[in-house]
């Protein structure tokens, strides 16, 4: 009896515990149901590689691209508009913002770097 007493103490700690490990590290536990904040958007840079205008598409040669959990590689994109790349040119430095459009990654900002 005093074994399923104390099992019972266990089990039900259990959802105190996480918040307090949570609040313990400094880190604000969040609410039951409630998802975590959206990332900032999260530009990268990169060197462009390829316009490839009538294709709707820009290569680039790029750091990692945290919001997309990819490392640093050479790849091309969709563009979200074919004005994006006006005044770029290929070997033109650039901040970008890539993101997942319906399944295609896609470069829905862009700027040369000066």
């Amino acid at each position: 009896m005093l074994m399923h007493r104390l099992l019972l103490c266990v089990v039900l700690s259990i959802p105190l515990a996480v918040p307090l490990a949570a609040q313990a590290q400094g880190t604000p536990a969040a609410p039951a149901g409630q998802a975590k904040a959206a990332p900032a958007t999260a530009w990268t840079d990169g060197v462009v590689r390829t316009i490839h205008r009538k294709d709707g598409q820009i290569t680039i040669s790029h750091e990692p691209l945290v919001n997309l959990g990819m490392g640093k590689m050479t790849m091309t994109f969709r563009l979200k508009s074919p004005a994006l790349v006006d005044g770029i040119t290929e070997g033109s430095k650039v901040r970008f913002v890539a993101e997942n459009v319906k399944g295609e990654l896609t470069v829905t900002a862009l700027q040369p770097v000066k």
